[in-house]
């Protein structure tokens, strides 16, 4: 990192955004390949924002199910 960069303590070094309306049939397959993903265990871990925003399906409950998998990496979601 250059001296005149700063990153904040914890910040994550990548936010990936899910945007996602209605896609109850793919959101977990989605998530799941995020999971599986070969993340260097030195760097800081990602976070994950899906934005289910008017959605009449049930995307933003199957995206719930997956935070304590990805907690259990040390990831954010």
């Amino acid at each position: 990192m250059a001296s005149d960069e700063y990153q904040f303590p914890g910040s994550p070094a990548v936010s990936v955004i899910l945007p996602a309306c209605n896609e109850s049939a793919l959101i977990g397959a989605c998530l799941k390949a995020l999971l599986a993903s070969d993340w260097p265990g030195d760097s800081p871990a990602p976070e994950v924002i899906v934005i289910a925003n008017g959605c009449i399906d049930d995307t933003a409950e199957r995206a719930r199910g997956f935070v304590e998998g990805f907690a259990a990496r040390g990831w954010s979601l």
